[in-house]
């Protein structure tokens, strides 16, 4: 971060969230920024965006908040974080009580894994990651494999076959991260295997948007399916 002209001004908030502010006390640029380690801390920070995401007037009644606490303590970070410090504490705990962190382990985790590299000069890998959770509650990550003709295989079907090697076939949730960070939608390949493997495969949800939580249930992507009749319980 120093190497992009931002200095550390310390921690505020939520504990192990660090602040990075660039542009002096103009503060132009600001970053807050986790350990990658520090999984109960990354969590309470999600839980709250999450929950700020989906209760308005929460939202609003924050925002009004940090604005009155910016006028008052302009030059004050910690007076700033001072004030509004009982109202994150409380909105933190309802935050945490209603949270299911799934949809972020499983986006973490493929990121974790999503290492664009040259294998070979006729093949590539990761640029596409995928990781998706089981009925057991398991989870299981995989990489896009290009190659110069038509054998590589999509990140999801990696991780399907992840999953198939540890002996399990049921997925409830799925997602692929594409290189801009974005969640994607499966190809048909990856569709057709997914509803293959499962007669409850339609139930399965894929994650469209992460920012927005969009998701989608396999049988909306394939509502008219070839199998179907011999997939039938």
């Amino acid at each position: 971060m120093r190497e992009l002209g931002y200095e550390c001004l310390g921690e505020f908030g939520i504990p192990g969230r660090r602040y990075f502010r660039k542009g002096g006390d103009e503060r132009t640029h600001q970053v807050h920024v986790f350990d990658a380690g520090d999984r109960e801390n990354v969590i309470r920070h999600l839980a709250l965006c999450d929950y700020l995401r989906s209760h308005e007037g929460t939202r609003d009644e924050y925002a009004a908040l940090k604005r009155s606490l910016a006028r008052r303590f302009p030059y004050d970070i910690e007076g700033y974080c001072d004030g509004k410090d009982r109202f994150v504490r409380a909105l933190e705990a309802r935050a945490l009580a209603c949270y299911d962190d799934s949809w972020d382990r499983l986006y973490l985790a493929a990121r974790s894994v999503q290492r664009p590299r040259e294998v070979s000069p006729l093949v590539e890998a990761g640029s596409v990651a995928a990781a998706l959770l089981t009925e057991a509650g398991n989870v299981y990550v995989g990489v896009c494999i290009d190659t110069a003709c038509s054998l590589g295989m999509c990140a999801e079907r990696s991780a399907i076959a992840a999953m198939v090697t540890a002996g399990e076939s049921r997925i409830r949730r799925i997602v692929a991260v594409m290189p801009d960070g974005r969640a994607g939608m499966p190809c048909g390949a990856c569709r057709e295997l997914m509803m293959q493997l499962d007669p409850a495969a339609r139930e399965v949800e894929v994650l469209l948007d992460y920012e927005s939580r969009r998701v989608a249930r396999l049988g909306e992507l394939v509502p008219e399916w070839w199998a179907d009749a011999r997939m039938a319980p």
